[in-house]
């Protein structure tokens, strides 16, 4: 892939597994900060550091997935794609199937929790008082008297109802 902005110029090709990033400066940095780990890169033209950068993402966006190039071509992935970039696409899906099963599994237990019954909750525990003082003052609760008397009727909230 050539990825170009104005005279910087950067060629870039995928390398062998285990032969890491081999890059100048300003297109390592943008190669390690994508995430690529074997890759053969030549800048050409510039020595500008800005325009060799925008000329390495130029590049980059020019990438297109095996999907896309297996449909153009009228074949499989299988067909197309190098077999290290299957095992890591095979991988990458195990991992997300793994990731997505692992949510439902805690929110179906959130779920239960929720639904379960709480516990009956105790009553707070009354404290003795702390001084001999404090106990002859409290006075004791004398037990509730019975209204005999018949209900009064209860007001009228509005004044049309009242007539």
């Amino acid at each position: 892939v050539q990825g170009q902005k104005a005279a910087g110029v950067v060629f870039m090709r995928p390398a062998a597994p285990g032969t890491g990033v081999i890059a100048g400066g300003p297109v390592r940095a943008v190669l390690e900060c994508v995430g690529i780990h074997d890759i053969l890169t030549k800048s050409m033209g510039s020595a500008n550091a800005i325009n060799i950068v925008h000329a390495t993402i130029d590049g980059l966006k020019q990438l297109e997935d095996p999907e896309s190039i297996a449909i153009r071509r009228g074949k499989t992935v299988e067909e197309v794609a190098p077999a290290g970039m299957l095992k890591g696409m095979k991988a990458n899906e195990a991992k997300a199937l793994a990731d997505k099963k692992a949510e439902q599994e805690a929110n179906a237990e959130e779920v239960s929790k929720d639904d379960a019954p709480e516990a009956p909750k105790k009553a707070p525990a009354k404290k003795a008082p702390a001084k001999k003082e404090e106990a002859a003052k409290e006075v004791p609760v004398e037990a509730p008297v019975e209204n005999t008397e018949a209900p009064a009727e209860a007001p009228a909230e509005n004044a049309e109802e009242a007539k």
